[in-house]
């Protein structure tokens, strides 16, 4: 029994003394104590002292980690580098991974040189019909008015095609400003047909700040190259201003106001004359009102032109007088 006992005690002693030269002989090689007991379910560090971790455990998904995280090596020996460079995370998942890259900056439209356009597309300060003059624009409005004043319209451009192939836009080579007076409707008066002139109306053709700013959009949405202010004789409007300067003091009822205060100019310029005449002189007024329109000026170096005439409602007849 005593001998049995001796031999278990020198067994464990020389087992012992086993394990500590193993211990020993690993420290003299520099391989972490680390290794010698890894909990089960924690990451193994290899050699080089880098930690190497599961994708999963990684929150930008790299399986590579700082070397901080490894414990620190025997002083006495160099670290041993890596078998293998530990694998790159995909540049999509990591964004220290990601290639460098210049923001590049989102399309900008090209800007044009070009002056701005109406909401047609078409340049406002370019007319849209330059190889129709206001020359010719004028030869066909008096082309018109004869077919008109020997009762042989044509009537152009009425018919559903027509109508449908304008639907979209308009290019009408001639702005008309005639006065409201029903007997003496442009489209009849010319000849015209559906999209070939813009009109403006107002009593005895008088312009304010609203009918300029008509104007001005008919020439920026058709591109026309001609402005062709029409008077007429028999104007009740300007008869209605001539009676309210001389019996009334100039004083008219409601809005009415407002077209004696404009044709007040024409009212002295003609004193003692005929209506008729007061009205041509009110064509002279809004000619020269047109001519001086700041806007209108700038297009006016660019082929349009303003011009005067002046309806003969028994012949039928317009004759331009400026």
């Amino acid at each position: 029994m005593p001998d049995t006992m001796n031999r278990r005690h020198l067994l464990g002693l020389a087992g012992l003394a086993a394990a500590a030269t193993g211990l020993a002989a690993c420290g003299r090689a520099g391989t972490p104590s680390a290794l010698v007991a890894a909990p089960s379910g924690e990451p193994s560090p290899d050699v080089s002292g880098a930690v190497t971790a599961s994708p999963s455990d990684s929150p930008s998904g790299s399986p590579s980690a700082s070397p901080s995280t490894s414990p620190s090596a025997s002083p006495s020996a160099a670290p041993t580098p890596s078998p293998s460079p530990s694998p790159t995370a995909s540049p999509s998942r990591s964004p220290s991974a990601s290639p460098s890259r210049s923001p590049s900056p989102s399309p900008s439209k090209s800007r044009s040189t070009t002056p701005s356009t109406s909401p047609s597309g078409r340049p406002t300060a370019i007319p849209a019909n330059p190889n129709l003059s206001s020359n010719d624009a004028l030869a066909r409005l008096t082309a018109g008015n004869k077919r008109w004043a020997s009762g042989k319209p044509i009537h152009p451009d009425q018919s559903v095609k027509d109508r449908l192939s304008l639907a979209g836009d308009q290019t009408a080579f001639a702005v008309i400003v005639g006065c409201t007076d029903s007997r003496v409707p442009p489209e009849l008066v010319f000849d015209q047909g559906i999209g070939q002139i813009a009109v403006i109306r107002s009593a005895a053709e008088a312009l304010d700040d609203l009918g300029l700013g008509s104007v001005e959009g008919a020439i920026a949405d058709t591109g026309a190259n001609l402005i062709y202010v029409l008077g007429h004789t028999d104007c009740e409007s300007i008869a209605m201003a001539r009676t309210a300067f001389a019996t009334n003091g100039g004083n008219a009822p409601g809005h009415q106001q407002n077209v004696v205060d404009i044709l007040g100019p024409a009212d002295d310029l003609t004193k003692g004359e005929s209506v008729d005449e007061m009205a041509r002189e009110q064509v002279r007024q809004t000619v020269a009102t047109l001519r001086n329109d700041p806007t209108l000026v700038a297009l006016q170096k660019n082929g349009l032109h303003v011009v005067g005439g002046f309806y003969q409602q028994r012949s039928g007849l317009a004759t331009v007088i400026m």
